[in-house]
């Protein structure tokens, strides 16, 4: 950048402290230089963070595939930090995008408000970083970290969660005592019989 504006100084330069047009000329001419500079470069830096970016998810890809075929502990928590690594790098250029989207749509709620999705990144892409879990309490109080253990830990939990039970022995009276649930007192129970009246309907508009 510097020597293009030394060469545009110095196409109009035509003695020691004299140019071929004025000062305003000179400087408006510098700057739209700049400006086409600029032009010309932000495609090629956005070229590079594309491509840094879909190198860093092929990447986290891989590094989950490996975490799913692994059954050795060690090799899983350098696949973890590794994991952890490209994690982070990514963020960054998550980061980097996010801002510019914010500059771009002059947008000056950037967390303590609702962002429109029609200008920020796609949610699918941002959340891939957070499709898995990174560690786990099971029902010990144990803490997992290694994918393996997580992935059994989950397994059991929804197995459990949606398998079938015999409820026919459970006594809900003796379930719920203890419990202060609110009943409706003959009144009020005996008003909210019968048809919905139109002045009711309007009071609920």
């Amino acid at each position: 950048m510097k020597n293009n504006i030394s060469e545009t100084v110095a196409q109009y330069k035509v003695d020691t402290d004299e140019y071929s047009i004025d000062d305003q000329l000179l400087f408006e001419t510098i700057l739209l230089m700049i400006r086409g500079e600029t032009i010309n470069y932000s495609p090629f830096k956005k070229k590079e963070r594309t491509k840094k970016e879909k190198h860093l998810s092929d990447n986290l890809n891989n590094k989950e595939i490996q975490l799913d075929k692994s059954d050795n502990k060690t090799i899983e928590k350098e696949i973890i930090t590794e994991k952890k690594t490209i994690q982070q790098e990514l963020e960054e250029l998550y980061e980097i995008k996010t801002q510019g989207s914010i500059l771009r749509s002059k947008a000056t709620w950037t967390n303590q408000s609702e962002k429109p999705t029609s200008f920020f990144l796609s949610l699918e892409s941002r959340n891939f970083l957070n499709k898995s879990f990174s560690r786990k309490q099971d029902s010990n109080g144990h803490t997992l970290e290694y994918q393996t253990d997580i992935q059994n830990e989950v397994k059991l939990f929804h197995e459990k969660l949606y398998s079938k039970h015999d409820v026919s022995d459970i006594n809900l009276h003796n379930l719920l005592q203890g419990y202060s649930i609110p009943r409706l007192s003959n009144d009020v129970a005996s008003k909210l019989e019968g048809i919905l009246t139109e002045d009711e309907i309007l009071l609920l508009v």
